[in-house]
């Protein structure tokens, strides 16, 4: 497998080519709290660039091709239905049927 990531000193990793922004970095916030008026912790994160992972993979045709395909969508408008609704999602999907069940409160 070929490398797709190089971490750098920096304490961001980016694409071999570098033609990308990072894919994920990191580091030490210690001081950040004090920014915005709070009082300096210990700190640390890091976060992915999954945009930046997408833009790899399709480069590289590493992303199957997958149909987007719906054949139903079940809601609720009525908060008691819930439990309803959830039992047609899943009679639908023992009938190999693709749902989409929408948990979200829909209104009118």
């Amino acid at each position: 497998m070929r490398m797709l990531l190089q971490k750098t000193a920096d304490s961001k990793g980016f694409d071999r080519e570098g033609k990308l922004r990072a894919i994920c970095g990191g580091g030490r916030y210690d001081h950040l709290l004090s920014t915005f008026g709070g009082d300096d912790i210990p700190a640390c994160g890091f976060g992915f660039g999954d945009v930046v992972i997408i833009e790899l993979l399709k480069e590289r045709q590493h992303i199957p091709e997958v149909p987007l395909e719906l054949e139903n969508i079940v809601c609720s408008l009525d908060p008691d239905l819930q439990g309803a609704a959830a039992t047609v999602a899943t009679l639908l999907r023992g009938k190999s049927q693709c749902v989409d069940w929408v948990l979200e409160k829909q209104t009118t």
